[in-house]
């Protein structure tokens, strides 16, 4: 069975285990304060705080975030669309993580611009009325050679967000 304390040692037990769990980093505050430092413009300092809140909890949102700091901060394209990838690994319909994951392909070059296209084509599917989202997907289409897909899409949803 286990162990008998006495009144006193078990305050003082749960005085550990209170001021133990104050020092836990919170996930949502480090996500916080990672999103203040992106902003500010230290990547490392974001990347750092990311890096110890998926420790805690592996999300999304967390991946996405991480994927923003290296394409868009560090200039890290290959390591953004990994991050990406990771968070619909996670997450299948994370339409931030699939709408960056096709702009960071749609970067590397007429070699992958059909499968950027198709990657908006995900993202697209995921929030049909998002008119960047067709509009970077008709723009895909166009750059893959196919341009009466890009038409057909740009036109088909240029009323939706009126």
């Amino acid at each position: 069975m286990g162990a008998r304390h006495s009144p006193c040692m078990r305050l003082a037990l749960c005085l550990l285990g209170l001021h133990a769990s104050a020092a836990q980093p919170d996930v949502a505050q480090l996500v916080l304060e990672a999103k203040q430092l992106a902003r500010a413009g230290d990547a490392s300092g974001a990347l750092a705080h990311l890096e110890a809140a998926e420790a805690l909890a592996s999300t999304a949102e967390i991946a996405t975030l991480k994927g923003n700091v290296y394409t868009y901060l560090m200039r890290e394209s290959a390591a953004g669309e990994a991050a990406y990838r990771r968070a619909l690994e996670i997450e299948p319909k994370a339409w931030d993580a699939a709408f960056f994951l096709a702009k960071v392909i749609s970067t590397q070059g007429p070699a992958r611009a059909e499968e950027a296209a198709l990657a908006f084509d995900v993202a697209a599917a995921l929030k049909p009325s998002n008119l960047a989202t067709r509009l970077e997907q008709g723009a895909g289409w166009e750059a893959a050679g196919s341009f009466p897909v890009s038409y057909t899409h740009l036109r088909a949803h240029e009323t939706d967000s009126y």
